[in-house]
């Protein structure tokens, strides 16, 4: 009857915006459009009535979130990743995940074919993609491999990812295992140093000989869980406190480096830099002893007063306090 038909006819035109040019309902170049009236227009106009549909249109796939997994093994110095996803080849899972958006209902593969992207285990499969930094490229490959000491992530990752299957090889439980139970692995301060290291300083030992016992070398930004540019920053501020200064600008990722600290000019240092809830940690008790932090403090204020009461002092001449270094990159900054 004619309700029924007026009906019809302005659900069409909501699901196929008319065209004034050419007269007809239709979409064109309107993704997000095509994409409701494949998953929702049709089954809509279904329900008024008979729908035919061309052969072009049944060609056009809505493919569901796919179901995924991961396993990941041990080769050499590098950890070997393979990812599986139901009814997606590597090249269409690489161009899912490198171009996956959560805000997005669907990504649209090159053939054409919409892939729907409310699938829990691919989010996760993205968020992992995503934290380890994966190329396209990369992750066409039958087998992703990435360096070594990304396990501790890697591992933390799948075990937060409660949706995402995963299969780790036993060579990688056990690396896993032993970075995180150094208390209980094999190895033994020398005796040339026990007498000499203090608590703090023997579990350190023991922590670098882990790293390196399981191929991690000097990996400091990372064992510490630091973006590569803030570990830098870290080393900047803490070179006026270590025995032998680091050449900051020249150290690359890959740079060996040895943190050797003089903990007597970090002390100072603290108190140039006016951080109290550093220099009043109680754990510089088994570092100094109080004399001795006592007698820093004093070697502070005394300098700070030269300072004020001394002739004035500019940014490119020498630190009063005879460390050698300009003013303005020694006690200077503390007084900006």
């Amino acid at each position: 009857d004619l309700m029924e038909e007026v009906t019809t006819w302005q659900m069409v035109k909501g699901l196929l915006p008319l065209d004034g040019g050419r007269g007809q309902c239709m979409i064109a170049g309107d993704e997000d459009m095509l994409y409701a009236f494949l998953t929702e227009g049709i089954v809509s106009l279904q329900n008024l009535g008979a729908v035919f549909i061309s052969d072009a249109l049944r060609r056009l796939e809505v493919r569901p979130s796919p179901k995924v997994s991961v396993g990941v093994s041990l080769s050499g110095d590098l950890l070997q990743l393979s990812m599986d996803a139901e009814g997606l080849s590597r090249q269409e899972l690489a161009e899912v995940l490198s171009r996956y958006d959560r805000r997005k209902k669907y990504h649209r593969l090159k053939n054409g074919a919409f892939v729907q992207m409310d699938g829990e285990e691919l989010a996760a499969l993205a968020e992992m993609e995503q934290g380890l930094g994966l190329t396209e490229k990369q992750l066409a490959k039958e087998v992703v491999e990435v360096p070594r000491f990304r396990a501790l992530y890697l591992d933390s990752q799948m075990r937060e990812q409660d949706a995402l299957p995963v299969e780790r090889s036993r060579d990688f439980r056990a690396l896993v295992r032993n970075m995180q139970t150094v208390d209980d692995n094999d190895f033994e301060v020398p005796a040339s140093l026990k007498g000499v290291l203090r608590g703090y300083q023997k579990r350190g030992f023991l922590w670098l000989k882990t790293l390196a016992s399981g191929g991690f070398g000097g990996i400091l930004a990372e064992a510490f869980g630091m973006d590569e540019r803030i570990f830098a920053g870290f080393l900047d501020g803490i070179n006026d406190s270590l025995t032998e200064r680091i050449d900051v600008p020249s150290v690359e990722a890959d740079t060996e480096i040895t943190l050797s600290i003089d903990f007597e000019k970090l002390y100072y240092n603290m108190h140039a830099a006016k951080a109290d809830w550093l220099y009043n940690l109680k754990e510089w008790n088994g570092v100094l002893t109080e004399e001795k932090r006592k007698e820093i403090t004093k070697q502070y204020r005394l300098a700070g007063q030269y300072i004020n009461n001394g002739p004035k002092v500019g940014p490119n001449d020498p630190c009063p306090c005879g460390s050698g270094k300009k003013y303005k990159k020694c006690c200077g900054r503390s007084q900006d």
